[in-house]
């Protein structure tokens, strides 16, 4: 089976864990052929164990993003070895103190700076001449909510994500006439590899940053599970017994209700990138899911109001199982669509054809958050 990427030479920083080992992988997995660099030896040697394993390959290169001299030695090495670089992913990075400002000590600011901001732009200079020679180069650098939140306690790294997110926009600028295209977005990068959920929300079983069809749903998908959960919640306890409570049943209708309100959005939102929430398996998933946990809840809830005691309670119970089942499937739902949402390398790339030639450019989307 031909391999979309077989013959593309892809640069992942970071490589040794998380999503820059993920990436790796599934850049590998695809064909192409890995050049892996991280600090620790041993965790490129685990992660080249793993691409051999499914027939890959993988060139190996130890190096602190702190050397800038070894990134220039880098770009010689893979200029003479194949003359061009086809993906680069600039996933490596540093959290930094968690500090108020007045706290952090200079060189804790300037070390995040030079991993998050300084090790990229001396990658976009050792790289842009090999990713030029590229038919169809690709530029992803991965970046965070927290450049724009301006989270406290996190400065260091709120300010270096936010000073890397406008380097990039800028180089993106700068090669808007070539067939390369550089990317800042999260979302767009991370969904390149996975199909996985990854937990961006305390509690909250979502992929917000890393899968297309959630990214595109980060700022609702925190409201409609803690509203899915509320109304879950409410019938658990109302099928342990606690069915006369009056608060039980106002918290339950508006979850259920809420839940309603959230299914018609999605519906009637015509983009192409939700089209796992309408469409094949996970379409009626989600539509099953939200019938249980918004509607059919309301409905009972409802009638319970204006029937008897007993037949209330009755309505209550079928209300509180009916919400269980629809946050459970509602959940499922969601993580098959970010699967199906991520299966196809070409989105987050923003192409159609793995060698296409396009003339034009575009320039990296606003951040995710």
């Amino acid at each position: 089976m031909t391999k979309p990427l077989a013959n593309r030479i892809a640069l992942v920083t970071g490589a040794s864990r998380g999503i820059g080992y993920a990436t790796a992988v599934a850049l590998a997995k695809r064909g192409a052929h890995v050049v892996a660099v991280a600090r620790t030896q041993g965790g490129l040697e685990e992660l080249d164990d793993e691409i051999r394993k499914d027939g890959g390959s993988a060139t190996l290169v130890p190096l602190s993003l702190t050397d800038t001299d070894g990134i220039a030695r880098l770009g010689a090495a893979l200029h003479e070895r194949g003359g061009k670089l086809d993906i680069l992913v600039g996933n490596a990075g540093v959290p930094g103190p968690s500090s108020p400002l007045g706290h952090v000590e200079l060189k804790q600011w300037t070390d995040a700076f030079a991993v998050n901001v300084t090790a990229n732009f001396q990658l976009i200079r050792c790289m842009e001449p090999l990713l030029k020679q590229s038919d169809a180069g690709r530029a992803v650098f991965i970046t965070s909510g927290a450049a724009s939140k301006a989270n406290a306690y996190l400065g260091p790294y709120a300010a270096s994500k936010a000073a890397l997110e406008t380097l990039v926009r800028v180089w993106a600028n700068e090669t808007a006439s070539l067939p390369l295209r550089v990317m800042e977005n999260a979302g767009q990068a991370a969904s390149l590899a996975f199909g996985l959920p990854f937990s961006n929300y305390t509690g909250v079983l979502i992929g917000a940053t890393t899968i297309p069809v959630w990214n595109r749903n980060a700022a609702e998908l925190p409201i409609h599970f803690g509203a899915s959960g509320l109304s879950a919640a409410v019938g658990l306890l109302e099928m342990m017994g606690h069915r006369r409570s009056r608060a039980l049943q106002m918290l339950g209708l508006g979850a259920a209700i809420f839940e309603c309100w959230e299914g018609w959005r999605i519906e009637s939102r015509q983009q192409p990138g939700l089209d796992p929430l309408k469409r094949g398996t996970s379409g009626w998933m989600v539509r099953a899911g939200g019938a249980l946990s918004g509607p059919l809840p309301a409905a009972l809830r409802a009638l319970s109001m204006i029937r008897g005691n007993e037949r209330s309670r009755a309505l209550r119970r079928w209300a509180g199982i009916s919400a269980v089942a629809g946050s459970l499937i509602t959940r499922i739902a969601w993580v098959h669509a970010g699967h199906v949402s991520a299966r196809d390398w070409r989105e987050p790339l923003e192409i159609s054809d793995p060698l296409c030639t396009g003339k034009g450019a575009s320039r990296g989307r606003d951040p995710h958050q």
